[in-house]
């Protein structure tokens, strides 16, 4: 399992990182840090990446991450979503990531691991215009409720958060076929409502069966609200969508 971009040293050269040496495991360069924390450059290339975790630190100054939070802090202020966007160019493995190994372990709680980096979500581009169209989905519906695309398999990619917003996983729902997958597995929905984090306190709800459905209401206009929960895997139930702008009805 990895968590690191196939081509780490691509992603430090764009930084501006200069790499000094590399083995196995780690790559090694001067601390990009390193004057942020002890106020002076690093002359001892005391800092190092891990290939397979994607896990980096300092041994001088105790820097320390995941590369994807280097990248946000030296290229994308603020935007983890950028970052890990810009990351999938050099070659990131999304699905087999460290993050979700522990739910593939059967006998992990999930108490263990209950909220997912956003990154993971983020890895995802955006959904491309023939499923849009298939749908008759906007992309402005998709990128409000952010649902996204796997492109390996032709699917959407739909969060599951917990009312606080904090990303629990997602639902891939096939676009071609009858199929439904959870990540992680084994996630309980039970206490979380699609499209809550974004509900507009106070507008009336509408009942829908499906978080895919929430997106169409959105699609159709500035009228109407969506509020809804999720759909399982396995069973169809009916569930509640909300959105800012609603549908014409």
């Amino acid at each position: 399992m990895t968590d690191a971009p196939a081509d780490l040293e691509g992603v430090l050269l764009e930084l501006g990182i200069e790499v000094t040496h590399t083995d196995d495991d780690e790559v090694w360069a001067h601390c990009p840090e390193h004057l942020r924390y002890v106020g002076k450059e690093d002359h001892s290339a005391s800092w190092s990446v891990n290939r397979v975790s994607g896990v980096f630190n300092c041994f001088s100054c105790q820097s320390q991450g995941r590369i994807v939070d280097l990248v946000t802090r030296m290229k994308f202020p603020h935007d983890v979503f950028a970052a890990a966007r810009w990351m999938r160019g050099f070659g990131v493995d999304l699905v087999a990531s460290a993050d979700l190994a522990l739910f593939e372990q059967p006998n992990v709680r999930m108490e263990q691991a209950e909220i997912m980096p956003e990154t993971r979500l983020a890895m995802f581009p955006d959904p491309p215009g023939w499923a849009l169209d298939s749908r008759k989905f906007s992309l402005e519906a998709c990128q409000h409720y952010n649902v996204r695309w796997d492109s390996e398999n032709e699917a959407w990619i739909i969060p599951v958060r917990y009312p606080d917003g904090a990303l629990a996983g997602w639902q891939s729902k096939w676009a071609k076929q009858r199929r439904f997958v959870n990540h992680p597995k084994g996630i309980s929905k039970s206490s979380c409502l699609f499209g809550y984090e974004v509900f507009p306190v106070g507008e009336p709800a509408v009942l829908l069966e499906s978080p895919l459905d929430v997106l169409r209401l959105y699609t159709g206009g500035p009228v109407l609200h969506g509020c809804g929960g999720q759909q399982g895997a396995d069973a169809a139930h009916p569930e509640h969508h909300r959105r800012d702008g609603g549908g014409t009805g």
